[in-house]
């Protein structure tokens, strides 16, 4: 999260703002959405319609992230990580640990 964090602090800087000011916004947007969601427990799509305003300028960014395939993308990018941790966890503690499988 730290990388959209800073492309949406470079956007912002593209756009005139200061980076420090930047850098705080585009981390007050993921942390907003991200308390809209755990406080609403709705279901992040229906969020996402409900800030949309028709001809306005979210639905005008979130058609740029669309197009550039930004789900695909970080569903590729959990993929890629949780593969990764596999592998490394099965040469690190053997199939039957018991720290295997945990629960958070």
């Amino acid at each position: 999260m730290f990388s959209v964090i800073e492309g949406l602090a470079d956007g912002g800087v593209k756009m005139g703002l200061p980076r420090d000011l930047s850098i705080k916004l585009s981390a007050y947007s993921l942390l907003g959405a991200a308390k809209m969601v755990l406080e609403t427990g709705k279901h992040p799509a229906v969020l996402k319609e409900e800030v949309q305003s028709p001809a306005g300028s979210t639905i005008y960014g979130m058609h740029e992230l669309e197009k550039g395939g930004l789900k695909a993308h970080l569903v590729s990018a959990v993929e890629a990580a949780a593969l990764r941790s596999k592998t490394t966890g099965d040469q690190v503690l053997p199939r039957q640990s018991m720290y295997r499988n945990t629960e958070l």
